[in-house]
């Protein structure tokens, strides 16, 4: 058996309705033990009858207090989970942490189930299992998909955390509440982790300069040391995606269909993008990691020898660094000047029609 946490807001209804009645077939079955949801103070009551169809349906409630004097949503996503893993009753069971708006059909979730998530790797034990989790970002470490997530109890708590640092000290972008989750359990034993953190955390995305920065990041032997890091972690305590023909109804990234080259420095270029203007580059198959991951081990002897106390040069480190703060912050003062420019025509255009 299993419990599942949904957390947050409801956003779509009719989706969460539809996860509900799913799920509960298989509670009937006794594959699923709890089935709770974790969220804020009146957000129920902005739907109608919602709550007594959670009730008829023995759906375990919880409403927290929403955090304050936070930024962005990352401590909301936090706190709703904390709550939701503190009403867990069995702990011995594994747990499924989702969302009201993210559909998973009964069959893509018993085929999440059926994955062997033992971990072979006996250089350190930072999780119980493999955690498993439906992609991952190619060329940003520990950018994890984080919509849902499917691991051990124990291993769910380490996935909270509530460290400012993260916030205050480096300068994240893109993807900042999944780094800093995925991240935060692998520091203590790799160190050199929070290089990355400091001086390659900052890569643009979602502006034009993106494959401009990341063409830069490329040229650099340091950048490509922690991208071996990422992948050995990942192939050794994640489980990427499942080898089924279904996929999760959330977002448009949730239908991508790319298939990426087994040639790893060919998959970091734009048409391997979902979305070019975006730039995020996302793999949904554990085998295409393992067979990458080969690949690696066979010629980086960082990896091959399981040397993770490498050196980096901190001046080039803060050199790209520079360049990629740059690049962003002129990506985003060209999208300020458009909007003003479009502002102004809709200006013009409401001022001819009068």
């Amino acid at each position: 058996m299993i419990n599942i946490i949904f957390t947050g807001l409801i956003s779509v209804e009719s989706r969460f309705r539809k996860s509900v009645k799913s799920l509960e077939v298989l509670k009937k079955q006794r594959i699923i033990d709890q089935i709770i949801l974790s969220t804020w103070i009146g957000e129920l009551d902005k739907y109608e009858d919602l709550r007594k169809y959670l009730i008829k349906n023995d759906i375990k409630i919880i409403e927290s207090t929403p955090p304050t004097n936070c930024k962005g949503s990352i401590l909301f996503q936090m706190k709703a989970l904390h709550k939701g893993l503190d009403h867990v009753n069995d702990k011995e069971l594994m747990v499924l942490k989702t969302r009201p708006d993210l559909y998973l059909s009964n069959n893509y979730l018993l085929g999440i189930i059926k994955i062997d998530l033992n971990i072979n790797d006996d250089n350190v034990s930072v999780f119980e299992k493999k955690v498993w989790v439906p992609w991952f970002e190619v060329t940003k470490p520990f950018y994890l998909a984080d919509e849902c997530i499917y691991s051990t109890f124990n291993d769910m708590r380490k996935l909270v955390n509530y460290d400012m640092i993260y916030d205050s000290y480096y300068r994240i972008d893109s993807g900042v509440s999944h780094i800093r989750r995925f991240i935060d359990p692998f520091i203590e034993n790799y160190p050199i982790l929070q290089k990355y953190l400091k001086y390659l955390s900052t890569t643009a995305h979602g502006t034009v300069n993106r494959f401009e920065v990341l063409d830069e990041f490329m040229e650099n032997e340091d950048y490509w040391k922690f991208i071996y890091l990422y992948y050995y972690i990942v192939k050794n305590y994640f489980y990427i995606g499942v080898n089924n023909t279904e996929s999760i109804e959330f977002r448009k990234w949730s239908e991508s269909t790319i298939a990426l080259p087994k040639e790893l420095k060919e998959v970091f270029k734009k048409e391997y993008s979902w979305d070019d203007k975006l730039g995020h580059i996302y793999s949904e198959n554990n085998e295409w990691l393992e067979e990458i991951y080969e690949i690696i081990i066979k010629n980086v002897k960082e990896i091959k020898y399981r040397n993770f106390t490498f050196k980096v040069n901190e001046a080039k480190l803060a050199d790209l660094h520079k360049f990629a703060l740059a690049q962003g912050n002129k990506s985003a003062e060209i999208s300020v000047k458009n909007k003003i420019k479009q502002s102004i025509k809709r200006f013009f255009k409401l001022i001819f029609k009068a």
